[in-house]
């Protein structure tokens, strides 16, 4: 009976021992994971080797740039709620590529400021 309590949560319990879904789901998590530091290296790699940027982050003029750069990925978890955007298919995974480029930019200053050491 749709709606039934019990009929659901026996679906959860038949879906939990499937093996075909649980690797499908650790499939997702581990190409989630890759591709994250795949990014992380790409945006370090950037902010590293390509002279006239890292040179903008080493400047004077950048200081007040870096110290929000290492706050933003703190204010946008904060900001954003992440329950709500939990379904919606293509927009949880563009906040998430977002999340990333601002996670990775702290990580690509700190190479700067140690000269890639």
């Amino acid at each position: 009976m749709p709606g039934d309590v019990e009929s659901e949560g026996e679906s959860n319990i038949n879906l939990r021992n499937n093996p075909e879904l649980r690797w499908s789901f650790i499939r997702k998590v581990y190409s989630i994971i890759i591709f994250q530091l795949l990014l992380i290296i790409t945006v370090v790699s950037v902010v590293l080797f390509v002279q006239p940027v890292a040179n903008f982050f080493n400047s004077k003029q950048s200081t007040l740039l870096n110290i929000f750069l290492i706050f933003v990925p703190f204010i946008g978890l904060g900001s954003i709620d992440c329950n709500y955007y939990l379904q919606k298919y293509p927009l949880n995974y563009f906040l998430l590529l977002i999340f990333g480029v601002s996670s990775a930019l702290p990580v690509g200053l700190s190479c700067v400021f140690a000269g890639g050491n």
